[in-house]
């Protein structure tokens, strides 16, 4: 999870998609983003994906490409089937 505005807006330059410009909607807990890294690199951007209204909204790599991984997808789906249910957006 993004730690502050400058958590969100560097996600977006370091994977060059627009979440940055989520930061109002963010702010306001109209959506969740979320950022999946890689076990042996944590502090290095993979994945950034967005939690609204109670499921996965969206979920991609750099360059806003797709993620059909089945096993990521799993992670990202029981990750926010696991979310405080009071964050449920």
């Amino acid at each position: 999870m993004p730690n502050s505005v400058s958590d969100v807006v560097q996600e977006g330059q370091a994977q060059h998609n627009c979440v940055g410009s989520y930061v109002d909607r963010i702010v306001k807990k109209r959506s969740l983003v979320f950022f999946i890294r890689r076990k042996e690199e944590p502090n290095q951007s993979f994945i950034t994906a967005e939690f609204v209204h109670g499921k996965l909204n969206q979920i991609f790599y750099k360059n806003n490409r797709a993620v059909y991984d089945k096993d990521i997808l799993s992670i990202a789906n029981d990750y926010v089937k696991n979310l405080d249910k009071a964050m449920i957006l």
